[in-house]
């Protein structure tokens, strides 16, 4: 008979759970959650030079996705900075916008 827990669709807040970064090092961790909020910050600063451009949003931050390998989506208030992450996403947005991130 299977087990309840493991059958069925997995739940998305399980497979967050598993991918957040260790101490070690894991999932999208330079090992360290020094600077957490920075990834969101950015993102922020993304969001306003948008809403202050009248850009279509969804438009331009898939663009900046795209060119930087991860949903913009995800970046919540708590994901730590990853510094190669944070400099792809700078760099998509500066590309796609044509100005600088500051």
């Amino acid at each position: 008979m299977p087990d309840s827990a493991n059958s069925g669709p997995i739940d998305r807040g399980e497979v967050l759970e598993t991918e957040r970064p260790d101490s070690q090092g894991g999932v999208g961790s330079n090992g360290s959650d020094a600077g957490s909020g920075r990834m969101f910050d950015l993102v922020s600063r993304i969001d306003q030079i948008i809403e202050k451009r009248s850009l279509d949003a969804f438009m331009i931050k898939g663009q900046i996705s795209m060119k930087a390998g991860t949903f913009l989506v995800i970046i919540r208030p708590e994901t730590p900075y990853d510094k190669e992450q944070y400099e792809a996403i700078r760099g998509a947005a500066e590309e796609v916008l044509g100005q600088p991130i500051s």
